[in-house]
Order: structure tokens, then sequence, then C-alpha cells
């Protein structure tokens, strides 16, 4: 008898007394998130009315979990697109950074494989980009002294620069399409990417500065001889 409850906070003003009721919670994932309630059924509610209504507030979490579920697959989906509308904008921002860039810009793997190749790279050794792409670096850019068969040797070597550590400038030589040598000076970056290490190398052709700086020598040198005579 709800009337005699000591919860109950009395019935609002012309509302019908209430002589029977019952509610019964719906949970969803633990929480009560709603309540079906009846009242005022003449001879109240048996057992059997009980369970029925237990079968439907359990269908009830049956149909929310199933929401919950498909929202949570609904919101994951549209993450995961939004990451790679993201990724693709970060990919091309990099690319467009990488093609204005004044160096060579080679991007290899973990084998030595080319997997990036930019336009001053073109512009340095003749190549284009669908030409090297999925080439070896040895089999490229390196002159053929220099080719060796560990090829993630030769990555370590270019990495190291020797005495050098990691993204400091190193002096290599290399060879363009034509077959000209050239010498380079190369920073190589190295980035972990899917917990597999690629290597960047920042190029630039030094050739006509190294030329230019052994004439400037040379012509300081013949300076000082002619000084030196002239008494």
């Amino acid at each position: 008898e709800p009337a005699g409850e000591s919860r109950s906070g009395g019935h609002p003003e012309a509302y019908p007394p209430m002589h029977s009721s019952i509610g019964l919670p719906l949970l969803l994932q633990g929480k009560v998130i709603g309540l079906i309630g009846l009242a005022d059924r003449p001879g109240g509610y048996q057992a059997g009315m009980v369970a029925a209504l237990e079968e439907i507030a359990g269908l009830g979490v049956v149909i929310g979990d199933a929401y919950l579920k498909d929202l949570a697959q609904a919101r994951l989906r549209e993450e995961r697109e939004a990451a790679e509308i993201n990724l693709r904008k970060n990919e091309f921002q990099h690319r467009q950074i990488i093609n204005s860039s004044l160096d060579a810009v080679v991007t290899m793997d973990e084998n030595c494989t080319i997997i990036g190749w930019n336009r001053q790279a073109e512009s340095v050794f003749k190549w284009t980009a669908s030409e090297v792409i999925g080439q070896s670096l040895t089999d490229t850019i390196a002159p053929p002294r220099m080719r060796v068969r560990n090829t993630a040797g030769l990555v370590g070597q270019l990495q190291s620069g020797e005495s050098n550590g990691p993204g400091q400038p190193i002096q290599m030589p290399a060879v363009c399409k034509d077959g000209k040598e050239i010498t380079t000076e190369m920073a190589i970056v190295r980035m972990d990417m899917d917990g597999k290490p690629t290597f960047t190398a920042f190029i630039r052709d030094i050739t006509e500065r190294l030329v230019r700086e052994k004439n400037e020598r040379r012509n300081q040198r013949l300076e000082s001889l002619g000084t030196l005579a002239g008494g």
C-alpha cells in the first residue's frame, strides 16, 4: 500500500489515491537509467505479472546494450575516419615541405630501399622518383666501388657517419644517372615508423663549393708567394 510507505511524499492535490504499485529499474551497464512503473491495478500485482515485467525490463537492457555498442562502434568509425583525414593532411603537408626543400631528400627503409625521393633529388641525381622508388640505394646513387652486399650495413655507415653522430653532416661521394660522380654533404636522420627504422638523408651537392674553396686556397698561396718574392 503506497499510502503506508514511510518514504512516500504523498499525492499531489487532486491526484487519485494510489492503492497498489510496482516499479522495476532499467539497468544499463550496471547503472539505473529508467524505471518501469505501474500503479492502481485492481487486485494488485501477482508474482506472474512481476516476472513478465522483469522479462520486459531485461529485453530493454539487451536493446540498450546493443544500442550502446552500435553507438560506440559509430564513434570509433568517426574517430578513425577523422584520424585518417588528419594523417592524409599531414602527409600532404609533409610532401609539400619535402618538395620545397633546397636539399635533395631521400628516404630509405631498413633494407636500404628508397621510399621517398623529392624534386630536388631528381634535379641533383637526374633520376625521377618513379625510376628509383622501390630500388636499392646502392644501385642508384652509391658509386660502384662503395656498393656492398649488405645494404643494411651501408645504412649503418651512413647513419653513423663513421665518427659523426646521427644527424651530423658527412661528406659522401655519390653518382648520378649519367655516371657523373659528385661530392655530397649528407645529414642522416633515423625515425621509427610502426616499429621499423626509416632513414631520411638530406643531401646537398657541394662539388662546386669544394672546387671554389680549393681555387681560393690556391690563389691565397700564390698571393702569399708573390708577396714574399716582392720582398
